[in-house]
């Protein structure tokens, strides 16, 4: 039942029943069961109704999807999908992506952007139109103000005082450490901006690296190599003169090209030089003895005949480079042999000077040249001849050719 509740019910009209009462016609407490708040304060009544008292700190009241009724409980973010701030400006912010060591700048109002994150050592400055924030290797240095840095404490480790003009700030050893004091004279400054060694040059009065001008006498560093031209006034050095000198011929002077053995051999060349190695090499450095051993109507002496012809004394010193032997008549039937033999002993061990029946010359025999098994000869060896085996009809005249390239 009601409690403190006076004058509850009252007639309709007066005669045929009871209304219910205003409410500024109750006075008391109503209890929770019976449709009050079962307080006695709007804020009592609100704890009392939500059972405040009983939820956990932080939690929010909300309708519970299976009974319907209002319960306290903890919002997760599936609670709040789909939901956009209102805000303008955290509604960029959302539609951002955010990234690890990224930085958030504004581009307009309400409008915002992102620049990623750059490397290692890279200096933050604006960009040259000054409307957003970029990464750098070196940092943009601003205009210096006018007048003149005369101390620099703390500028560097250690900290440096000028103790005058013309000084700079520098390191005189390898590594880091301290900076130090150094002179800088005015002619020093005069090419500190200069941006190019041509413009030091210049501005040192110096004669340019590429085509230089010189006037006076010019001294050219020892250690060139090659021929010094002064071709049109230019100095220079060259390994190859053939640019500046003509081909050189018999009849004209020039330059030219030496002679190998086989162009001394053939003779025909008139524009190369022969140098001496060549020279001693080729077929022009020989010279032939001949042996007239046996009259042009002779027979040969018999098998086994020594010095045929007696002996022939060498006049200089060489290398037998080839030997042949000629008949005035040719001997018939069998193989004539003949040997040569310098100071006694044979020149030729096994293949001697041989003749087929018929043939006037060893050029022409069918078998073995000869083979030359002692080649070297000095000025004043012996050379004799022997017969070692007729046809057997004898030849007739017997000479023998020796070519000995001098050395």
């Amino acid at each position: 039942m009601a409690i403190g509740i006076t004058g509850l019910l009252e007639p309709s009209d007066g005669v045929h029943g009871f209304d219910l009462l205003d409410a500024q016609d109750l006075s008391g407490v109503i209890p929770i069961a019976q449709g009050g708040s079962g307080q006695i304060t709007a804020q009592l009544g609100i704890n009392a109704l939500t059972a405040v008292a009983a939820a956990t700190n932080e939690h929010v009241l909300t309708k519970d999807t299976a009974t319907g009724n209002a319960i306290f409980k903890a919002v997760t973010p599936t609670d709040l999908s789909g939901l956009q701030p209102k805000d303008a400006t955290l509604t960029e912010l959302a539609a951002q992506t955010i990234t690890e060591g990224c930085l958030l700048y504004g581009v307009a109002e309400d409008d915002l952007s992102v620049l990623a994150k750059s490397t290692a050592g890279k200096l933050l400055q604006m960009n040259a139109g000054a409307t957003a924030p970029e990464w750098t290797g070196t940092p943009a240095l601003g205009t210096p103000a006018s007048g003149v840095l005369t101390n620099c404490t703390g500028l560097l480790a250690g900290g440096v005082t000028f103790t005058g003009p013309d000084k700079l700030i520098s390191k005189t050893a390898a590594g880091a450490g301290v900076g130090v004091e150094i002179d800088c004279t005015v002619a020093a400054r005069t090419v500190l901006d200069d941006t190019t060694v041509a413009a030091m040059l210049a501005t040192l009065g110096g004669a340019p690296l590429a085509s230089p001008t010189f006037t006076g006498t010019v001294t050219l560093p020892t250690g060139l190599t090659g021929v010094v031209r002064t071709d049109a006034g230019v100095v220079s050095v060259d390994s190859d003169v053939t640019d500046i000198v003509t081909a050189g011929s018999a009849s004209t002077a020039g330059k030219l090209k030496l002679a190998t053995t086989a162009q001394i051999n053939t003779g025909t060349d008139n524009d190369k030089a022969m140098p001496v190695d060549q020279y001693v090499a080729s077929n022009r450095n020989v010279r032939y003895i001949l042996i007239r051993c046996v009259g042009d109507t002779t027979d040969w002496s018999a098998d086994g005949t020594l010095k045929v012809g007696g002996d022939v004394v060498i006049p200089f010193t060489g290398t037998i480079v080839d030997i042949e032997a000629d008949v005035d008549t040719a001997g018939i039937t069998g193989t004539a042999i003949v040997d040569v033999n310098l100071n006694g002993s044979t020149i030729m061990t096994t293949n001697k000077l041989k003749w087929d029946s018929t043939d006037k010359s060893t050029r022409d025999y069918s078998g073995t040249a000869p083979g030359l098994t002692t080649t070297a000869v000095t000025a004043g060896g012996i050379i004799t001849v022997d017969i070692d085996t007729n046809h057997t009809t004898k030849s007739k005249g017997l000479t023998v050719m020796l070519a000995i390239r001098l050395t």
